[in-house]
């Protein structure tokens, strides 16, 4: 079960929001990215009800990506300063057709880098890499596996991806994660 890189998660999604939320406008930038807390952007109801799940929202990023981006690289996400994020909780906005494109992690040494936010990430040209896995995340949250390379083929429409982290951020293993959510009966059959 813990071979595969994402999963639909069973969580209503229905009053999720913050009815006073708005999606950023963007129009200065193909990839833009932003940093809230929980509250800023889902219902306290509905992080009360997470919480009764056994799931803990610490932040959110928010990630924009402008139709037509071609996925150049692949990147893995890191928790300050230095610590690999191995998953989050994905929901996106747009991007009808969009992919994102798991990758084998190349055995050589590699450097962190930073955003315009000051997030670190490592990452490798897309062309370097093996691909294992790929899937158009939609208005469902799904678990992500963000510890490999990864990255997004966004083609019709612009693209919001509401990414959910936890408090379980910098210490738990995909394999822990997918167990836990398993266990809880929280994980959707996977249908492909």
């Amino acid at each position: 079960m813990n071979n595969h890189c994402w999963y639909t998660v069973k969580i209503d999604m229905e009053k999720a929001f913050n009815p006073s939320f708005v999606l950023p406008f963007t129009n200065q930038k193909p990839l833009r990215m932003w940093v809230y807390k929980p509250s800023d952007i889902f219902n306290p109801e509905w992080i009360e009800y997470t919480k009764l799940l056994g799931i803990n929202f610490k932040g959110i990023i928010l990630f924009y990506r402008k139709n037509y981006i071609e996925a150049k690289k692949a990147h893995i996400d890191i928790y300050p300063p230095s610590v690999i994020t191995h998953f989050g909780f994905n929901w996106v906005v747009g991007g009808k057709g969009s992919k994102m494109i798991w990758y084998e992690t190349p055995k050589e040494k590699f450097d962190i880098k930073y955003t315009d936010v000051n997030t670190p990430y490592i990452d490798w040209p897309v062309t370097e890499l093996t691909p294992i896995e790929e899937y158009e995340i939609k208005d469902k949250l799904t678990l992500v596996k963000t510890g490999i390379p990864h990255e997004i083929y966004n083609v019709t429409n612009d693209r919001w991806c509401i990414s959910a982290r936890t408090d379980w951020l910098s210490d738990t293993s995909w394999e822990e994660i997918v167990d836990y959510l398993d266990k809880r009966n929280l994980l959707e059959p996977r249908n492909i």
